[in-house]
């Protein structure tokens, strides 16, 4: 999959583009990215559309906190069978466009598109004035084709990343993992902790979640973590490590399982699959390692249940 920031670029294939803020590619958007691919066996190369900032965030007074930023947006759209990801500046030119111009600016000449594929909710243009009516209407007189998908439930639950946003934020992630069709996750180097682990014989790498993302609450959790293509389980802690001064950056603690490797530096995934309990204070080391004994067995029983 090639990647294209910024404006400055023209495809001269003939392209199938789903387009869209694809900020948690959940199972809705891979629908939509199913529908996109099927056109290769039409001659045209898959294509997704979506922006470099969440468009929120030009327009709200507090920044919308993503469920995926653009790294790890990446690497799920990677493992798609995907031409080209455009991450489009949302700058004022692009806010201000007319349909009709994004339709033929952008679609047509930057994007020599020939099919457009997107939700039966989709809008576009200035103050988001078209919608797939317009849509439709523009594609006939371009000859383009226009394929609206309808939107997808789970549970009778309409799938948004807004929806997204509240189960995360609830804990839910048995649910959350359902919405998007993969266990929410975090993605980042691992860095250097307090190394109290060590002390109590369960050693933890350390990654600290990007600032825009929007975390669940904080607690101890079951998890699984890709590194290096390779999958292994544990148990996590979102928190601020209150057991040691109670103070300093959220971060994210992970305990893996049969695992001792000097990872320091590297970019790891953690995928969390399970809310065991809250964040709590411990009076000493030897009760907080009775209690992760606890959090290790209750997420061996989770993770063997799968």
């Amino acid at each position: 999959m090639e990647i294209i920031h910024g404006k400055e670029f023209c495809i001269d294939k003939p392209v199938a583009v789903t387009i869209g803020k694809y900020e948690a590619i959940h199972k809705g958007h891979q629908i939509l990215i199913q529908h996109t691919e099927k056109y290769k066996e039409k001659g045209l190369y898959p294509v997704v559309f979506t922006f470099d900032v969440h468009p929120n965030v030009r327009f709200d007074d507090e920044a919308v906190k993503l469920i995926y930023n653009n790294t790890e947006k990446e690497n799920i759209l990677s493992e798609h069978n995907i031409e080209y990801l455009i991450e489009y500046p949302f700058d004022d030119t692009i806010i201000n466009m007319s349909p009709r111009e994004f339709f033929e600016e952008i679609l047509v000449n930057k994007l020599n598109a020939k099919a457009v594929i997107v939700g039966e909710e989709f809008r576009f243009g200035n103050k988001r004035s078209g919608d797939v009516s317009t849509l439709k209407s523009l594609g006939e007189e371009h000859n383009v084709i226009i394929d609206v998908v309808e939107k997808q439930c789970v549970e009778e639950h309409k799938i948004s990343s807004s929806e997204i946003r509240e189960v995360i934020l609830k804990g839910n992630m048995e649910f959350a993992t359902k919405l998007l069709g993969r266990p929410y996750s975090i993605t980042g180097e691992v860095v250097h902790g307090k190394k109290l682990g060590r002390t109590i014989g369960m050693p933890t790498i350390n990654i600290v979640p990007d600032s825009l993302k929007i975390i669940p609450p904080r607690g101890v959790y079951t998890s699984k973590i890709k590194i290096d293509d390779k999958i292994y389980g544990g148990v996590s802690n979102i928190g601020v490590k209150p057991t040691v001064d109670g103070t300093g950056l959220l971060g994210l603690e992970t305990y893996i399982f049969d695992f001792n490797a000097d990872v320091y530096g590297k970019t790891v995934t953690v995928e969390l699959l399970h809310f065991q309990r809250e964040e709590k204070r411990f009076a000493d080391i030897e009760i907080l390692r009775e209690q992760m004994n606890k959090d290790k067995e209750e997420a061996y029983g989770v993770l063997n249940n799968e």
